[in-house]
C-alpha cells in the first residue's frame, strides 16, 4: 500500500436504487416499521437515541438480495437545519420526501492513502459518506426552546458526531474480519477508530497532494445516501466537518468551494471519515 494510492476497504450504502424490479422485491420483504410486527428488522438510527421527548424520525433496514446488500431508509419528518434554503428542508431539496421508503446499494468504500508508517496506513474516504450534527441540539431538557440554540462545543471525542461514527458507521461499514484491523487514528484518540481530519491536517494534506490549487483536493462529492440524510451538495460538491480537538465556540468545516468556515451548529455538513488500518 503506497501513499497516494486509492484502495477499497469496507462497504457502505451509497447509490440510490432505481430499478423497479429490485425495488418491488425489497419493498415487499421489508414492509414498514412496526415494533410489534416487523420481527426487529427495522431499527432506529443510533444517532437519535439521546433525544428526550422527540422520537427517532429515521428508521433503517438492511437486506440482501441475490448477493447484493441494500439499506432501506424511512424518515418520519425532516431533520432540523439552520440553513434556510428557500424555507425548505435540505432532504426535500435533494429529492427525498418524509414518509417515503428509499433504498441504497452497499458499495465498496474507496479511500486515499495519506500515510504509511509503523505497519499501518491512514486512509481518507474519497467521498462524503453520510451526514450528522456535530452536537445533537435536541439533547436538552427543553428541546422546544425557540431561537438560536448554543451548546458547548466539546472536543470531537465527546461529540454526538464521534459517537455516530464509532457506533453507527463503524458497525455498518466494516465486517468481522475488517474491524480488528482498524486502529485508533492517533494515540490521543484512544478508542476512536473512525475519525475526521482536523482543520490543520486537511490544509497540510491539501498542500501536499493538491498541486497548484489545494482547494481542488479538499472539495468532495457526496453519495446519494449522504444526501438523503441531509448533506447539502452545491454545484456538485458537499461541505464536510473537520475534527475539533479543544473546546471552542465554533466547529470548523470545509464548504463546497474548499474553503474553511466555522459553525455554531449545522445538520448539512457531510462526513468524510478517516481510519487507520493494520497492513
Amino acid at each position: 500500500m503506497l501513499v497516494g494510492e486509492e484502495v477499497a476497504f469496507g462497504s457502505y450504502p451509497q447509490t440510490l436504487v432505481t430499478d423497479e424490479a429490485i425495488l418491488a422485491v425489497l419493498n415487499e420483504r421489508a414492509g414498514r416499521p412496526d415494533p410489534k410486527g416487523d420481527n426487529g428488522l427495522w431499527r432506529k438510527t443510533s444517532y437519535w437515541k439521546e433525544r428526550r421527548p422527540i422520537p427517532s424520525p429515521i428508521y433503517s433496514i438492511d437486506l440482501t438480495l441475490k448477493g447484493e446488500r441494500y439499506r432501506g431508509v424511512i424518515f418520519e419528518f425532516y431533520r432540523s437545519c439552520f440553513h434556510d434554503y428557500g424555507k425548505d428542508h435540505i432532504q426535500r431539496v435533494n429529492g427525498y420526501r418524509a414518509g417515503g421508503l428509499y433504498w441504497f446499494r452497499y458499495e465498496p468504500i474507496l479511500w486515499r492513502v495519506l500515510e504509511v508508517r509503523d505497519g499501518a496506513a491512514t486512509l481518507l474516504s474519497e467521498r462524503v459518506l453520510d451526514d450528522c450534527e456535530y452536537v445533537d441540539r435536541y439533547a436538552l431538557e427543553n428541546p422546544k426552546v425557540k431561537g438560536e440554540v448554543r451548546l458547548p462545543l466539546l472536543p470531537f471525542q465527546k461529540s454526538t458526531l464521534c459517537r455516530y461514527l464509532n457506533e453507527e458507521l463503524f458497525s455498518s461499514a466494516f465486517d468481522e474480519v475488517e474491524r480488528p484491523r482498524i486502529l485508533p487514528v492517533t494515540p490521543e484518540q484512544e478508542g476512536v477508530r473512525v475519525s475526521l481530519l482536523s482543520e490543520k491536517e486537511a490544509k497540510d494534506y491539501a498542500s501536499r497532494f493538491g498541486g497548484d490549487d489545494p482547494r481542488l483536493w479538499i472539495v468532495r462529492v457526496s453519495t446519494d445516501y449522504a444526501n438523503a440524510q441531509g448533506a447539502w451538495p452545491v454545484f456538485g460538491h458537499t461541505g464536510w466537518w473537520a475534527r475539533l480537538d479543544k473546546t471552542t465556540p465554533h466547529v470548523p468545516y470545509f464548504n463546497y468551494e474548499g474553503r474553511v468556515e466555522h459553525y455554531d451548529h449545522s445538520d448539512d455538513c457531510g462526513i468524510l471519515p478517516v481510519i487507520r488500518i493494520k497492513l
